[in-house]
């Protein structure tokens, strides 16, 4: 993976999604969006993921639910903010019916965005109640994060999922710049470096 990011979105997103291939996913899912956009891109950075899209996200979580089926493999679903996550509630009950785990990775606002009357800005947090075996709710990241705990939440979640065979909600708030518009670098954490030289997953 590159070790060299514009933003600290930029940074966080593909370190999530590089231990989410190390750690056993092949396949993404996605239906563009503005919010998503620090997650698409660090998902199309990743030269290991397979990348589907859909234009739809109705649609889209019953494809992710069928190949994950057809593969037995677990598979990210990527989203924009709002009704766009709603849309994913069918797919997810039948996959957590199933047995399907699906790894739901949903963008939403900051915090004080929310609730302010747009369909965009509906509260995110678990809003697939009890069809999902946990709800990782990630906060804007900054030079402040400690990135090392979003990985651990992330892995440990993951691991949930594949243990209880049902699907798993990652809601993240992105704050502005959502994609890398200036040449200013960000630092990669050096608490991170043995893990970043090494193939294996933060958690084991």
């Amino acid at each position: 993976m590159k070790t060299k990011f514009k933003t600290w979105n930029e940074c966080a997103t593909h370190i999530v999604f590089e231990e989410l291939v190390r750690l056993g996913v092949e396949t993404v899912f996605l239906s563009p969006g503005s919010r998503s956009s620090p997650l698409v891109l660090a998902a199309a950075d990743n030269e290991r993921l397979q990348i589907h899209t859909h234009f739809d996200e109705r649609g889209l979580g019953f494809a992710a639910l069928g190949h994950a089926k057809a593969t037995l493999k677990p598979v990210a679903v990527l989203t924009t903010s709002g009704s766009a996550v709603a849309n994913l509630l069918p797919a997810v009950v039948e996959a957590f019916k199933s047995q399907t785990p699906l790894i739901l990775i949903t963008a939403d606002r900051p915090f004080e965005l929310l609730d302010n009357g747009a369909n965009q800005a509906i509260n995110q947090n678990q809003i697939f109640k009890s069809f999902v075996c946990d709800f990782l709710d990630i906060p804007e990241v900054s030079e402040k994060t400690h990135l090392a705990a979003i990985l651990s939440k992330v892995g440990h979640g993951y691991l949930k999922s594949i243990r209880t065979q049902s699907p798993l909600h990652i809601n993240w708030h992105f704050q502005e710049p959502l994609i890398p518009l200036t040449d200013e670098g960000v630092t990669f954490p050096e608490n991170l470096s043995a893990w970043q030289s090494s193939p294996k997953p933060w958690t084991q």
